[in-house]
């Protein structure tokens, strides 16, 4: 498989970024428990300002590192490059180029398929991780109380 072959530095590079994302999701998850959305207050500015900055950078480092992961990690079918180009100076639309694409590879290399499960798996389960591992720090720093 690509992914634990060639593809191994891109899988490892994607475990070592996730945790920026985790220490900048349990900063954003203190900031958002001493935050009341229920009514608007201009005197917590500080911290609104602190969880949003905080929350769009997890995310947007999250949705980086996986694009990086997935550019990396899985390799395009080889081969299909040339039909996907065909189909699209033909003038049919994406979603139909993108069923012609899963047709051929699954077609032509039925192991991207596993290939690509695995990568949605790991993304996932890495996800999941990085969630609990914030709140956990989080629930942490809560109950010890701010300093």
């Amino acid at each position: 498989m690509h992914i634990l072959g060639a593809g191994r530095a891109a899988f490892l590079e994607f475990l070592r970024n996730l945790t920026p994302m985790v220490l900048l999701t349990s900063i954003a998850f203190v900031t958002w428990a001493q935050l009341d959305f229920s009514r608007w207050d201009p005197g917590n500015w500080k911290t609104t300002v602190i969880f949003g900055i905080c929350l769009t950078t997890a995310a947007l480092s999250f949705v980086a590192n996986l694009w990086g992961f997935l550019d990396n990690a899985l390799a395009f079918p080889l081969g299909l490059e040339r039909a996907i180009r065909r189909l699209r100076l033909r003038g049919h639309p994406p979603r139909m180029l993108l069923w012609a694409l899963v047709r051929l590879t699954l077609r032509a290399k039925p192991l991207v398929f596993v290939e690509a499960a695995l990568a949605i798996v790991v993304i996932y389960g890495a996800m999941v991780a990085a969630t609990m591992s914030a709140s956990s720090v989080a629930l942490t720093v809560l109950r010890n109380g701010l300093r």
